[in-house]
């Protein structure tokens, strides 16, 4: 899970695994991690509670990109079953110290170690910008996701001024390897990949959380932070490639 760091003489930023193993230790004390976990985590909370409502107690929940298991640690009691995955060893040693009985795999987002159809909820949260191209990691979360399904995703937004992920580690931060993605063209490369647009959110710098429609703008409000949003996985596998419907 990344964050937007301003630099404009940053050194060369380190491969992803390598940045997040050395930051693995400083991760959950860093700042940034406090404020995706005050004004991000809400909004996933209630949006995987209110699609849990109705729905059977043997739901399964998957993190793509888990770091240090947090966000798994606090949905655990939504789920019969809860897994997480992540590139970085070291991430995953702080998660097997929070989370002795969860099933957690070192893997990358674009090829899980799951059978298809496994898990009724995927999320991952502020790892895309860590990918060159999106969309293989976008058809595997869609692989291991049940019909019907929901996928949460959120990321850093591409408008804000930073370059690369800067992580914290002993007495200064380090930069990882950092892909920006504009939000629009992603949208519809996960609603083209077989994805129902559910909701979705911008969260700005100065914490407010504000709905966001397909075509609103995020002009005219104070500065983007990052985005959140839920998609349904559509039904049926033609309905891959369909057009993108309206957001509700």
């Amino acid at each position: 899970m990344t964050a937007p760091h301003r630099s404009s003489d940053a050194p060369r930023p380190l491969p992803v695994a390598l940045a997040y193993d050395l930051s693995a230790p400083f991760y959950d004390g860093w700042s940034w991690q406090s404020f995706w976990r005050e004004h991000e985590f809400p909004w996933v909370r209630e949006t995987l509670a209110r699609f849990g409502r109705g729905r059977s107690a043997a739901l399964k929940l998957l993190d793509v990109g888990c770091g240090t298991g947090w966000y798994l640690e606090q949905l655990q009691p939504l789920y019969r079953e809860a897994a997480g995955i992540d590139l970085s060893p070291g991430m995953l040693v702080v998660a097997r110290h929070r989370l002795a009985r969860t099933l957690l795999e070192q893997a990358d987002a674009r090829s899980i170690p799951f059978p298809p159809r496994r898990f009724d909820v995927v999320i991952s949260t502020r790892v895309l910008s860590h990918l060159p191209n999106v969309e293989p990691a976008i058809r595997e979360m869609r692989r291991v996701l049940a019909p019907g399904g929901l996928l949460l995703l959120s990321d850093v937004d591409a408008g804000h001024d930073y370059m690369h992920t800067r992580l914290p580690v002993e007495g200064r931060n380090i930069p990882a390897d950092t892909f920006k993605h504009e939000r629009e063209r992603l949208f519809t490369t996960i609603e083209k990949a077989g994805f129902v647009p559910d909701s979705a959110c911008l969260i700005q710098i100065d914490g407010d959380v504000r709905p966001l429609g397909r075509r609103r703008s995020a002009q005219g409000v104070p500065p983007v932070a990052g985005w959140i949003g839920a998609w349904r996985r559509a039904m049926n596998d033609g309905d891959i490639g369909e057009s993108p419907r309206p957001w509700r």
